[in-house]
């Protein structure tokens, strides 16, 4: 009822959470539900770079190519071609590595 015409999985997930729910509430448990944080188990180091070495290209987020309009409006050509190789390696070595704030060993 609260969702809407969702999905089956989000109701029942809903379900399962008011069932927790009621459960705490007559067993006089805290109603408040905790997450816990799950971190990574291991650590990688980030992968050393020259920041000087490195030129504006692989700084710079990749376009990706695509097809123009004139050809789309007479074909069923996919629009987008995808990154070539090294565009991809160049946008996979853009990676902040966001876990790196606390997954630092001690």
């Amino acid at each position: 009822m609260a969702r809407g015409p969702t999905g089956v999985i989000e109701a029942i997930a809903d379900g399962k959470r008011a069932a927790l729910m009621i459960d705490r509430y007559l067993t006089g448990r805290q109603m408040k539900m905790i997450k816990k944080v799950k971190l990574p188990s291991i650590y990688i180091e980030p992968l050393a770079i020259d920041e000087d070495d490195e030129s504006e290209s692989t700084l710079a987020r990749a376009v990706e190519e695509m097809v123009p309009a004139a050809k789309r409006r007479t074909s069923f050509v996919e629009v987008e071609k995808g990154l070539s190789l090294q565009a991809a390696t160049d946008e996979a070595r853009r990676c902040l590595r966001c876990d790196l704030d606390f997954t630092r060993p001690l």
